[in-house]
């Protein structure tokens, strides 16, 4: 793959991201493509922005970081996206895992499958279509 231009929408998450970036940094194919961290908290947007930066030079990988709130300044030049943000954070995520439970449904992954995956399908969706309507746009 020749050097490109994509977004990881969402960059501010403290468990998806920072693994990904990981995996990014180890990726020959990504040689000297741009990260565009993109999340509309400007603090975690921050704090997951110079830890990529210190990853990328810790493992002296060909990746370069850029962040942004803006989403369409994030999208624009994309060759692709990869979303990694749960909308409403962790307290709806375990209210997924809670309710079920509580009314003996045992989910071994409430994040993608059972009420609790229909749950955060509900407050997820709506926000997946809105990006992949400006990903058209741009």
């Amino acid at each position: 793959m020749t050097a490109t231009r994509f977004v990881i929408a969402g960059a501010g998450g403290a468990t998806f991201p920072p693994r990904l970036l990981g995996d990014l940094c180890q990726s020959a194919p990504l040689a000297g493509s741009t990260a565009v961290l993109f999340d509309p908290d400007p603090v975690r947007l921050e704090v997951m922005a110079g830890l990529a930066r210190r990853m990328v030079a810790h493992r002296d990988a060909d990746l370069h970081i850029e962040a942004t709130v803006e989403r369409a300044e994030a999208l624009a030049g994309a060759r692709f996206v990869v979303s990694t943000f749960a909308v409403g954070g962790l307290r709806p995520w375990a209210e997924d895992n809670r309710i079920p439970f509580a009314h003996g449904i045992y989910q071994t992954v409430g994040d993608t499958v059972g009420p609790g995956g229909l749950s955060r399908a509900l407050r997820t969706v709506p926000a997946l279509v809105e990006l992949a309507q400006d990903m058209e746009r741009h």
